[in-house]
C-alpha cells in the first residue's frame, strides 16, 4: 500500500505516519484488532509475490500463506506473536526465524532471517497493532561456522539458538521423509504443510491452501474426510490401516494407505491443525491377498488330492480280487494321478488335452499317441485329474489285450458343433456295455456324466472295440481357450 491507498473499516492513516512508514528499510504492517492489514509499507511490497494481489483489507494470515516446510512453520510463529500481543496488550518480540523471501514464485526462494517486533498501539484512538521486521541475513551469515547459526544465539541468545537449530533439523526431516506428510488447518482442512513425498503421491499437484476435500476422487475417500472432521471436533488421534483411497482421477482405481490423523491443540485445548502422516501399502495388501488366495488354493488342492486318493484306495479295495491286484491297481491310480499333478504344476493352472493324454500313457508304459484336431482343448485342474484318471483306466483296459507291437489302441480327438468327441479304439472284443458295475465304468459314467455335463457309449464290433465320448465345450470343466478350436 502508498500513501495514496486510503485505510480500510473507518481508520484514518495520517500522510506524516505513511511518509515514515514508507521510508522504512524495515517491514511495517498496521492490523486491526481483526489481524486486517490497515497498511503494508513499500518495503514490503517490495518482496510480496505479484500473484498475492492487494493487501490492505486481506488477513494476515492468508499474505503469510508458507509454500514450503520451513515457511509454514515461521508462519505461524508470526501469527502466534500478533495473537499474543493483540491478547496481552504487551510487545512481543520472539527468536530470530528464518522466512525465505519469494518475489517471484517461479523462481527459487531466496534465505532470509527475520527479527520481529510486535506492538499494540492506538490509531486515532482506536486500537490497532504495529508488526515490524527486520532482516538480519547479512548478519547472521558472517557469524555462522560449520553449518550452525551460532548467530542466532548471539543475537536471541542460546535458548533461542537451539530451538531454531531443532526446529530446522525438523523440517529437513519432514522434508526427506519417504511418508507422505501434511499439516491441515480449518474445518474444510486446508493444507497449511506439505512435505515432497505427498505432493509427488498426489501427481505434483498444487496442495497448499487447498482443501482435503478438492482432493477426494473416490467415494471411498471420503472416509478420510470423516476421520479428519472427528478429529477437528474430539481432539483425539485415529489411525486405521490399508485404507482405500484415490491419489489421483487419472489413477482410475484405489490405493491402500496406512492412515495417522494426529490433532494439535493450543493452550485453551482448541484443535488448530492435525498432523497426517500416510503410507503407501498397495503392493504390501496385494501381495498378501495373492498370499491369501494361494494359501487357500493349496488347502482347497490338498483336500481335493486326499479325497481322490481315498476314493481310489476305496474303490481299488472294493474291486480287488486279491491283496496283490489291490497293491498293483492302486499304484497303478496313484502314479497316473502323479503324472496328472505334475503336468498341472508344469502347464497350470489349465492343462491341453494333448498334453494331458501324454504325461499319463508316458507314466503307464503304452506307446499310445492322441490324434486329431482336438487336443488343443484345455481343462482346469479338477477336470484334468478326473481325465487323466479315465486316461489311465483305458489304457489298463486295452493293455490288458493288445498284443505286443500292436498299433492298437488308437485316439482320436475332434471338436465340432461345440462338443469335443473322443473315440477310443481297442482291438480288444471284451463286451464293455455302460451298465458293467467294475471300476472303470463306474468312473466313466460318473465323470462323464455330473464331471462333463456329457456322455458316452461303447460300440462293439467283431474284431474291435470303441469308446466314444462327448463333451459339451461349454461346460465349467473346460476352460475357454479350450471352447476355441
Amino acid at each position: 500500500m502508498t500513501s495514496a491507498t486510503a485505510a480500510p473499516a473507518g481508520y484514518t492513516l495520517p500522510p506524516e505516519l505513511i511518509a515514515v512508514l514508507d521510508a522504512s528499510p524495515d517491514f511495517q504492517i498496521l492490523l486491526a484488532p481483526d489481524q486486517t492489514i490497515l497498511f503494508a509499507n513499500a518495503a514490503f511490497h517490495a518482496t510480496n509475490p505479484d500473484e498475492a494481489g492487494p493487501l490492505v483489507g486481506q488477513s494476515l494470515a492468508d499474505s503469510l500463506m508458507g509454500r514450503d516446510a520451513r515457511r509454514a512453520a515461521s508462519r505461524r510463529i508470526i501469527l502466534d506473536a500478533v495473537r499474543q500481543a493483540l491478547a496481552t496488550g504487551g510487545v512481543i518480540r520472539p527468536p530470530i526465524f528464518r522466512y525465505d523471501i519469494q518475489k517471484d514464485i517461479r523462481q527459487p526462494p531466496r534465505e532470509a532471517w527475520w527479527r520481529l517486533c510486535a506492538c499494540p498501539c492506538d490509531l486515532d484512538g482506536r486500537p490497532c497493532l504495529l508488526l515490524t521486521s527486520s532482516e538480519v541475513t547479512a548478519a547472521l551469515s558472517m557469524r555462522r561456522t560449520d553449518g550452525e547459526d551460532t548467530g542466532v544465539a548471539e543475537t536471541a541468545g542460546q535458548d533461542g539458538a537451539l530451538v531454531w537449530a531443532e526446529r530446522r533439523r525438523l523440517g529437513q526431516m519432514f522434508d526427506q521423509a519417504t511418508d507422505m506428510m501434511s499439516l491441515v488447518v480449518g474445518p474444510d482442512h486446508v493444507f497449511e504443510l506439505v512435505n515432497p513425498a505427498a505432493k509427488h503421491a498426489c501427481g505434483d499437484t498444487q496442495l497448499l491452501g487447498r482443501s482435503v476435500r478438492d482432493m477426494i476422487w473416490s467415494d471411498k475417500g471420503r472416509e478420510v474426510l470423516r476421520r479428519l472432521d472427528e478429529a477437528r471436533e474430539t481432539g483425539l488421534p485415529f489411525t486405521t490401516r490399508a485404507l482405500p483411497f484415490r491419489m489421483t482421477p487419472e489413477t482410475g482405481e484405489d490405493r491402500f494407505i496406512d492412515l495417522t490423523l494426529q490433532p494439535l491443540t493450543n493452550d485453551d485445548g482448541e484443535v488448530e491443525a492435525i498432523f497426517c502422516r500416510s503410507q503407501d501399502v498397495t503392493e504390501q495388501v496385494r501381495a498378501l491377498t495373492v498370499q491369501q488366495f494361494l494359501r487357500e488354493e493349496l488347502a482347497h488342492c490338498q483336500g481335493n488330492t486326499l479325497a481322490v486318493v481315498l476314493a481310489l484306495a476305496e474303490q481299488s479295495a472294493g474291486h480287488a480280487a486279491s491283496l496283490d491286484e489291490f497293491k498293483a491297481d492302486f499304484a497303478g491310480r496313484l502314479s497316473a494321478l502323479g503324472a496328472v499333478n505334475a503336468t498341472l504344476n508344469t502347464e497350470g493352472p489349465d492343462v491341453s488335452l494333448a498334453g494331458l493324454f501324454k504325461a499319463v500313457a508316458q507314466r503307464s508304459g503304452l506307446a499310445a499317441r492322441l490324434g486329431g484336431s482336438g487336443g488343443g482343448a484345455t481343462l482346469g485342474p479338477k477336470a484334468a485329474i478326473t481325465l487323466g484318471l479315465m486316461f489311465h483306466e483305458l489304457l489298463q483296459i486295452s493293455n490288458t489285450g493288445e498284443a505286443s507291437g500292436s498299433t492298437w489302441p488308437r485316439i482320436r480327438a475332434h471338436q465340432r458343433a461345440g462338443c469335443l468327441h473322443l473315440i477310443w479304439m481297442s482291438s480288444l472284443s471284451r463286451d464293455y456295455d455302460q451298465d458293467g458295475g467294475d471300476f472303470a465304468h463306474r468312473l466313466f459314467d460318473h465323470a462323464v456324466r455330473h464331471d462333463f455335463g456329457g456322455r458316452w457309449r461303447v460300440l462293439r464290433h467283431r474284431k474291435s472295440t470303441a469308446f466314444c465320448f462327448e463333451f459339451p465345450l461349454t461346460h465349467s470343466a473346460w476352460a475357454r481357450s479350450g471352447a476355441v478350436a
